[in-house]
């Protein structure tokens, strides 16, 4: 009783003042009115690196982010920049295959990271296998068929690619999460010491169908990109189309149009790439000074 918090002010409670501890597995959290018949406010977190808080980022914003640093009492700090970030994502091949998807992930730190026994925990379903690390700067493909993705791209080998997933991503949309594990021990009500393996997602991205995320990417050829690999990777506004422009190859075309039909003709030819592959993917224009026309 006597509890006051000032206008754009924070209250700062341990687990003494609580009267429980809260679990490093992850929970919901929930503040009642002082009735206790209203929700005011709730909470679910996931679970918890030891010595890494997670809260509110912005202060009052409804999304959870792991924070720089520990702040009780004051402003949150900024969104804690993990070390590896998932960088690339083809969720919807033109090819129309699954076998075709894949992730790629970035090792933005400056140091060797080890990610065996890391997994998914959303999205898709793999753990990467034991043994398997990224260089700093470096990446790793982690695919729905990885034999098949290495038969199309020779840069790709044992050394940084991994697969098969299970699942698939969908085409409309949905969060992709990547976790690393952690160990938390607890003491149960009969004073045993126990262990136990919880799974904290470091990276994460939800896409949408539509609105500020890429057109071509869902279907049209190209994947989405993370087009500045230190930026959010939360924001739709950092994600792009990747350019596929360099893969095709121009095509000039003369013929002739009937009277009144120049507009669907030159429409026609906007529409008309041959990439190295046969196929035609829509949004690769050609320059109109590159085009024949006889009218």
């Amino acid at each position: 009783a006597g509890t006051t918090i000032p206008a754009r002010g924070f209250l700062a409670l341990d687990q003494n003042q609580l009267g429980f501890r809260l679990s490093a597995a992850g929970e919901a959290l929930y503040l009642y009115s002082p009735d206790g018949r209203r929700v005011i406010d709730a909470v679910r977190f996931e679970a918890q690196e030891n010595g890494v808080s997670s809260g509110r980022q912005p202060d009052g914003a409804s999304e959870q982010r792991r924070l720089a640093t520990r702040t009780p009492g004051a402003a949150n700090a900024t969104w804690r920049p993990e070390p590896v970030v998932i960088s690339e994502i083809l969720y919807n091949p033109i090819s129309g295959e699954d076998d075709d998807e894949y992730v790629e992930l970035y090792n933005r730190s400056g140091a060797t990271l080890d990610l065996s026994g890391w997994r998914f925990t959303s999205g898709i379903d793999l753990r990467i296998p034991q043994g398997v690390s990224v260089p700093a700067g470096g990446r790793l493909v982690v695919a729905r068929n990885v034999a098949r993705l290495r038969a199309r791209h020779a840069h790709l080998n044992a050394s940084n690619s991994v697969g098969n997933y299970d699942g698939t991503l969908s085409n409309g949309g949905e969060r992709l999460a990547f976790a690393m594990p952690d160990t938390i021990a607890s003491t149960n009500e009969l004073g045993l010491v126990t262990s136990e393996t919880v799974w904290i997602d470091v990276a994460e991205v939800t896409w949408e169908d539509g609105g500020r995320w890429g057109r071509w990417a869902d279907g049209g050829g190209s994947s989405l990109e993370l087009i500045d690999l230190n930026a959010d990777p939360r924001r739709a506004s950092n994600w792009a189309d990747s350019d596929e422009t360099g893969k095709g190859t121009w095509t000039t075309v003369e013929f002739t149009a009937l009277s009144g039909g120049i507009f669907d003709v030159i429409k026609g030819l906007l529409m008309l790439v041959e990439t190295p592959e046969e196929r035609v993917r829509e949004h690769h224009a050609l320059k109109a000074d590159e085009v024949g026309l006889t009218v």
